[in-house]
């Protein structure tokens, strides 16, 4: 059976006064551990300069995460459950 692996993310924005309440520029990450040594397979981060939402960023980073997960898995991430 496959390695585990756990995939932490994180998106968010920084309200800035003149766009709507709720709204500004984002950004977001992620880190991929294996489960149970918990080493680092791989991370990354990103800066989002357009109007954008928390949610979304939200949802981007762990979006972002998988793919970059699915870009690895036939090279170094081969055999692990996701």
């Amino acid at each position: 059976m496959g390695m585990t692996i756990h995939l932490y993310t994180d998106g968010g924005i920084r309200p800035l006064p003149p766009l709507p309440q709720g709204s500004g520029l984002g950004g977001t990450g992620y880190v991929a551990a294996d489960a149970a040594s918990q080493e680092i397979l791989f991370e990354g981060a990103n800066h989002h300069p357009l109007q954008t939402t928390n949610q979304r960023m939200e949802l981007l980073a762990a979006i972002e995460g998988l793919e970059m997960a699915m870009v690895l898995a036939p090279k170094r991430l081969a055999g692990m459950v996701v």
